[in-house]
């Protein structure tokens, strides 16, 4: 085959798989002047139509791929915001019950008689800021996936050494 011939035959081969609108052979033929018979036979012979069945196979695989790529990253930076908004949600809360409990013992030390300071606390108060205080901190371990970070054989190690003993249950 010669050199006009095969890159006709090039040119008529890629019009045909990478176009997004199927042409036809006429269209093909007029386009790279050539009878649109020539152009049905190397379309044919080629196997054009696998080829471009597979040519737009692999451009939706890759559109699709890359959506996929572009939709977990917005997902994956919107999961970070919404962790970091929890963490600073739950440390500014965190901060707060701190201050207040402090106030509180600020009152009984500086009491002229602490023991009577501390029987006019109301403990139902006393529990609820201790409450908000422990959720507090149970979120900002939530937000930062301390609980996926936790090795437990160092906590083991931790416990025994604060007195406690670890024993199986069963």
């Amino acid at each position: 085959m010669d050199e006009k011939n095969r890159r006709d035959r090039e040119l008529a081969q890629r019009m045909y798989v990478q176009n997004p609108t199927e042409l036809s052979s006429r269209v093909i033929g007029k386009r790279i002047g050539r009878h649109y018979n020539t152009i049905d036979n190397w379309k044919k012979k080629d196997n054009w139509e696998e080829k471009r069945r597979k040519y737009w196979g692999d451009i939706e695989k890759l559109t699709y791929t890359k959506a996929v790529d572009k939709i977990s990253d917005i997902l994956s930076n919107e999961a970070a915001e919404l962790a970091l908004d929890h963490l600073r949600y739950y440390q500014d809360l965190r901060k707060f019950t701190q201050m207040v409990l402090a106030q509180k013992f600020k009152a009984i030390e500086s009491a002229p008689d602490p023991i009577a300071e501390v029987a006019k606390l109301n403990w139902k108060d006393i529990n609820y800021i201790s409450q908000i205080g422990d959720r507090c901190v149970k979120g900002e371990s939530a937000a930062i996936g301390l609980h996926l970070q936790i090795d437990p054989n160092s906590a083991a190690k931790k416990v025994e050494s604060m007195g406690y003993a670890i024993v199986d249950p069963t």
